[in-house]
């Protein structure tokens, strides 16, 4: 049975050796890579989104290194807290360490976090657009714009007497579901094509 890694902070008086490491790791990963301070922890950055994560292991694993593949949150893997991690001796020094994490650790996760920071960017991109829609929904309609999740944005409605509704665009925002209180029948008959415009255009609020 496999024990799960256990890593501990970078404390003060280890962290000019630790930043020393990170730096000759990061020169022999290749160009693309480069260190920075983690304050508790140092990263090594690298292409297509990739950043790993060095920790010193604890207790009776001590003088070993845990380095982890970084995922963007929701991108990753949620059933092994592990994946993507090595661990290998400190004292070996940056050359075979880097080797290491060549042979044992990019091979997996570089793919891993190419198709993570693809879908990141795409999300981020939607997420642009979305709002943009959103605002002018807000804006034809007389509503205040919320964000949800980074998947979810909402227009809450508060229109003449008891009025009320909350429009939740998701995705890039095309189509929108809506939650509406005490519209009149008719209005609703006026909608045309699904989207944004027509409901702002197709609701007489």
């Amino acid at each position: 049975m496999r024990h799960p890694v256990t890593a501990a902070r970078i404390e003060p008086d280890q962290h000019s050796h630790f930043l020393v490491l990170a730096v000759h790791l990061a020169d022999r990963l290749g160009t693309a890579w480069r260190a920075r301070d983690g304050l508790h922890c140092m990263c090594l950055d690298g292409p297509d989104g990739q950043t790993l994560i060095l920790r010193p292991m604890a207790g009776a694993e001590a003088g070993r290194l845990v380095v982890k593949g970084r995922l963007p949150r929701g991108f990753g893997s949620s059933t092994d807290p592990d994946a993507h991690t090595i661990t290998v001796a400190t004292a070996r020094g940056p050359g075979p360490i880097a080797a290491d994490i060549r042979r044992r650790l990019l091979p997996d996760y570089a793919p891993a976090a190419a198709a993570a920071y693809r879908a990141e960017v795409r999300t981020a991109t939607e997420a642009a657009v979305r709002r943009r829609r959103a605002a002018a929904l807000a804006s034809r309609l007389g509503g205040t714009v919320r964000d949800g999740d980074e998947f979810t944005t909402y227009v809450d409605l508060a229109g003449p007497g008891d009025r009320s509704g909350t429009l939740r665009l998701q995705g890039d925002g095309t189509c929108v579901d809506a939650e509406l209180h005490h519209i009149d029948a008719a209005a609703l008959l006026t909608l045309g094509a699904p989207g944004p415009a027509a409901v702002a255009h197709g609701i007489d609020w």
